[in-house]
């Protein structure tokens, strides 16, 4: 063998020890308890994990929800990540519920839609569930091709009906339904867009508000009122703890209260209704951690979503959660706010 080629392989040898003992000399730089030392850096690698829920549907799809009383209990409300209750005929309210981190499993029961539901869906961009809707809904989901899952016009197969329930309160519908329909009739489902998260400052301690939709003879009041166990609202009708089918309280962890009057008026065919505006904009509370703030509601087109600011013009953040979206005609007359007493 060469003399080059020896002191090659020299070399390499050296090389090599000098590289186990720097392991071994740093490994004995760590001490009697480096044991302990790796112990606490996969304790750090775990603590910094972060697991995030992933959503249960591959997209959100809209409900209307009914809320007349022989309607209630209502199937799964509480698995909704987004509610907006509005005034739909008298002192019935209705919602707009839409589904995607939970898989709901079975909705209902489901009713018409209002040409305001639509305003607000079209945002969204997915699909909205529902059974018919006056003349003014009809033409403006059909003008504005809008992703209509309908159990009368589109989809009467897609529905079931609960006979444990009345008519007109007994149409549901089962989420694997609505996305084999999104499927077939080539109607993507679109994700909810995400929300502005964060801190927020300290506003005013709140721990309960009513809202007065109906009358002394038909009374409609729906309370939230902020339980500190699990620092969320808890919703009460008519001042009992709101229930789902399945027995479930009803929380929110963001509410949203918007001022926006309703104004009843009649009509060819369908008769009395309510129309409220939505697009342009108006007043607004927001509750969240057990705290009242005040700002505005913005709408500029059926096209965008709301816009939500505080009084010095800054976004609302969100708290982690769901949200409730609550329109109320009159602040002045319709709200009412207990503030936590604080002893100065």
């Amino acid at each position: 063998m060469k003399l080059k080629t020896y002191i090659i392989i020299l070399a390499i040898i050296i090389i090599i020890f000098a590289s186990c003992s720097t392991d071994a000399t740093n490994s004995d730089n760590l001490g009697p308890n480096k044991d302990d030392y790796y112990e606490e850096v996969f304790e750090e690698e775990e603590e910094e994990e972060i697991i995030i829920h992933e959503p249960e549907l591959p997209g959100a799809f809209f409900v209307m929800i009914d809320n007349h009383p022989n309607a209630r209990p209502q199937s799964n409300l509480d698995k909704a990540d987004i509610v907006y209750e509005m005034v739909c005929e008298w002192t019935y309210t209705r919602y707009l519920a839409g589904f995607y981190n939970y898989d709901p499993g079975v909705v209902g029961p489901i009713r018409s839609a209002r040409y305001y539901y639509a305003q607000i869906l079209q945002a969204y961009g997915t699909v909205l569930t529902h059974v018919g809707g006056n003349m003014d809904a009809m033409a403006y989901i059909r003008d504005n091709n809008l992703k209509s899952m309908c159990s009368i016009t589109t989809a009467g197969g897609y529905f079931y009906v609960d006979t444990a329930k009345r008519s007109p309160h007994r149409t549901h519908v089962k989420s694997s339904e609505v996305l084999r329909f999104a499927q077939v009739r080539n109607r993507p489902l679109k994700p909810l867009p995400e929300l502005n998260y964060g801190e927020m400052e300290s506003g005013s301690n709140v721990l309960e508000i009513l809202i007065n939709y109906g009358t002394t003879q038909y009374p409609h009041q729906v309370g939230w009122k902020f339980d500190q166990e699990t620092n969320r609202y808890v919703r009460y009708l008519n001042g009992e703890v709101f229930h789902t089918r399945d027995e479930d309280k009803v929380y929110a962890d963001n509410i949203i209260l918007i001022e926006a009057a309703v104004k009843s008026v009649e009509v060819p065919i369908d008769g009395l209704q309510s129309e409220i505006n939505i697009l342009g904009k108006g007043k607004a509370y927001f509750l969240r951690d057990g705290y009242l703030y005040l700002g505005t509601w913005e709408k500029s087109s059926a096209n965008n979503h709301f816009v939500y600011r505080l009084e010095d013009g800054s976004l609302f953040s969100y708290a982690d959660g769901n949200v409730w979206i609550q329109q109320i005609s009159s602040f002045d007359r319709n709200l009412t706010i207990t503030y936590e007493n604080v002893e100065e």
